[in-house]
């Protein structure tokens, strides 16, 4: 059994939401004075980067821990 078909039609589908609809609705979401989810998530990742809490550091010790 061959998953060419398959595998072709999930880069398509990547390449469409890559696209994010196409130059035309990326302008559009601009013009209305907001960010497209992929910049959204780009503009988040520092964030994430650098908060401790979120990637599961403790921020102090437990009670009696070294």
């Amino acid at each position: 059994m061959t998953w060419e078909a398959e595998v072709e039609e999930l880069r398509r589908r990547e390449e469409l939401a890559r696209r994010m609809g196409g130059p035309d609705k990326v302008e559009r979401q601009h013009a209305s004075g907001k960010l497209t989810v992929r910049e959204r998530i780009e503009a988040l990742q520092p964030v994430f980067a650098r908060s401790p809490v979120l990637y599961g550091q403790r921020s102090r010790k437990r009670q009696g821990s070294p």
